[in-house]
């Protein structure tokens, strides 16, 4: 004798017989089976109206939204958008709804320091008793050597340093918009540098040339000089006050 708190058998199969004689569940489940399962359970009246967006402000210049598809890289994107938007106006741009910057540009600096700064926190961790918090940090370093994340001031600092290109001069790449499996080569050659750098046999530029060749071949080579169309007008006070 079964106990009343467990799932009974004869009831499990009541359930099956009614999901495969019912119509309606028949064909969810052949749609279900070949397609996302996320599609055939969205209701598309709710989608449409939540589509219809009602703003109280329209910021101006008018630009087309960017997209970070299947990447971690969305403060880079927001950076971007904020500068791009100063840019339209300062420099009074054409086609300013399409104009954007190039956020691959940035992913491939992005990705190139943070190479470097593990490899030299991993060198400053080397042959050395760790404190309780220096130990989390490598073992943080570890997991995570090179993932898209970032801030503000990682932004900031990119952009000082490296500087902005439209994103016509470089556009996205196949890696560069859906980024798993470029992280996971970069960080399984990170970790084999580790190694090495943990067996005092290394060399921190050969490293770096290896990281940043393969960046070159998933993202592309970043431009060292662009030509961007402008209108030959200079910006009026108003701009010159922003």
């Amino acid at each position: 004798m079964s106990s009343a708190s467990e799932l009974n058998v004869d009831t499990v199969q009541q359930w099956h017989d009614s999901v495969r004689d019912n119509d309606a569940s028949r064909i969810f489940r052949d749609v279900a089976w070949n397609v996302n399962l996320k599609v055939p359970m969205m209701r598309t009246d709710i989608v449409q109206r939540a589509n219809q967006h009602l703003f109280s402000h329209t910021l101006k210049p008018v630009t087309r939204a960017s997209d970070q598809r299947s990447s971690g890289r969305c403060w880079a994107f927001a950076g971007l958008t904020l500068l791009r938007r100063r840019l339209i106006r300062r420099m009074r741009l054409h086609e300013r709804e399409r104009f954007e910057l190039s956020q691959s540009y940035l992913m491939f600096y992005d990705k190139l320091e943070k190479a470097h700064i593990f490899l030299r926190r991993m060198e400053t961790f080397r042959d050395k008793t760790l404190s309780d918090t220096e130990d989390r940090l490598r073992h943080h370093l570890m997991q995570t050597p090179i993932e898209d994340g970032g801030d503000w001031h990682m932004f900031v600092n990119l952009v000082r340093k490296w500087g902005v290109v439209p994103k016509t001069c470089m556009p996205e790449s196949s890696a560069s918009s859906s980024s798993a499996r470029l992280n996971r080569l970069l960080r399984t050659m990170l970790l084999e540098f580790a190694a090495k750098i943990r067996r005092d046999d290394y060399d921190i530029d050969d490293m770096m040339q290896r990281v940043h060749h393969l960046l070159c071949m998933g993202i592309g080579i970043p431009p060292a000089e662009f030509e961007c169309c402008l209108l030959y007008t200079s910006p009026s006070p108003r701009d010159k006050r922003q």
